[in-house]
């Protein structure tokens, strides 16, 4: 499995599947609490330092939710 760099206080993780955007993951049902759009992506690449969303891979592993540090 493959693992980003995540913020300490991650609660909640996400696992990457085909076809999956950092985009895509605001808007997942249940919202994960990421606000939609490119707020919840800022928001994504501040629980997880390092992820780059042009290069998700099925089977990583991302941090959805959490007390990112802003």
């Amino acid at each position: 499995m493959f693992h980003t760099g995540t913020t300490p206080q991650c609660t909640t993780t996400y696992t990457i599947k085909a076809g999956d955007t950092c985009w895509g993951l605001t808007g997942l049902v249940g919202g994960y609490n990421l606000p939609e759009g490119q707020a919840g992506v800022d928001e994504l690449l501040q629980l997880n330092p390092g992820l780059n969303c042009n290069l998700l891979q099925i089977g990583q592993s991302v941090c959805v939710s959490g007390g990112a540090s802003k």
